[in-house]
């Protein structure tokens, strides 16, 4: 039975996605180390400044299906992806389609589940019932955060290390 903590995640396809996306701002599998590590960093800047423009959104829109009072402290806090899974658990206690518990929702993905959401029923859903994985009001994604300058430092010296390592292959191996 799938009971461990997965956030919905089930395959590797993110990490081939991933993979892609780098190789297309590389385009070429012949560029040297300098301009590698230009394009590396170029990528990553884009892609985090895309999570931070999604998130800037997620905080600002309420999702029309979810202005129920009893999502009211979720909104604005919680991704639009957990909300849409809690809705999903909600709508099963309105139209009356829910099987019997197993914990397997709240197992694998920490939200509140149709029979959580149901014994709390009249209640607003509390913002503890969400794992802090789907919280977005709690997230700092500014590059003067110093976690992100330490994680630069980081970056640079092994840029820096690799770099030399690399000076002291032979050329055939370059």
């Amino acid at each position: 039975m799938d009971i461990y903590l997965h956030f919905g995640n089930r395959s590797s396809s993110r990490a081939e996605s991933a993979h892609a996306k780098l190789k297309q701002y590389l385009q070429v599998s012949t560029g040297g180390f300098q301009d590698v590590t230009e394009m590396i960093c170029l990528a990553i800047k884009y892609e985090f400044n895309e999570i931070k423009v999604k998130l800037a959104s997620e905080r600002i829109q309420v999702l029309h299906n979810c202005d129920a009072p009893v999502f009211r402290e979720l909104l604005c806090r919680v991704s639009h992806f957990a909300l849409k899974e809690i809705h999903m658990q909600y709508e099963k206690i309105n139209t009356g389609t829910m099987t019997p518990c197993t914990g397997h929702f709240m197992a694998t993905m920490a939200l509140p589940c149709a029979h959580k959401i149901k014994h709390l029923e009249g209640m607003t859903l509390s913002l503890d019932l969400v794992h802090p994985q789907w919280r977005i009001d709690t997230l700092r994604l500014n590059s003067k955060d110093n976690l992100h300058n330490d994680g630069a430092k980081e970056f640079d010296e092994l840029l820096s290390e690799l770099s030399s390592r690399y000076q002291m292959w032979p050329q055939s191996k370059k």
